[in-house]
């Protein structure tokens, strides 16, 4: 074999090298970026959803803590706990709509929402009422 043959096949076998190369480099720059873009799309709100539910959830339990407990202005706590609802529903909204959660997991999130308004609604409606036989009370004693 000359030396021109050998030279020839291993420029030849250094081209293919490098070609298969970049073609593996490519395939996986394209996954990464399928991966990067799934994460920072419907797994992103979907993530981000459920911490906002949940801080969000916190912040109307302290409001409504602090409601029932006389900690804190009541007018303030209650905007602060309207406030905390519409960024649940919005988190919710967000978590739903990113396509992640099946239709199951969707409904128990909303009966275990729907359960929690009721109780707590319930709960304040019964402070509310508490509140003012107190105050009845009270004035028919200091009268």
């Amino acid at each position: 074999m000359k030396i021109s043959t050998k030279i020839i096949a291993g420029f030849s076998g250094l081209t293919i090298l490098t070609l298969a190369c970049a073609g593996v480099g490519y395939y996986g720059v394209s996954r990464l970026s399928n991966s990067i873009t799934y994460i920072t799309g419907p797994t992103w709100d979907t993530a981000n959803g459920a911490m906002e539910v949940a801080i969000g959830i916190d912040t109307q339990v302290i409001s409504i803590n602090n409601i029932v407990s006389h900690q804190g202005d009541e007018k303030a706590e209650m905007s602060r706990l309207t406030a905390s609802r519409e960024k649940v529903d919005a988190a919710l909204a967000r978590m739903k709509n990113s396509g992640l959660l099946s239709h199951e997991e969707i409904q128990k999130v909303d009966a275990a929402r729907q359960i929690f308004d009721e109780t707590s609604e319930t709960l304040l409606d019964s402070y509310a009422d508490y509140a003012a036989a107190h105050a009845r009370l009270s004035k028919n004693f200091h009268d």
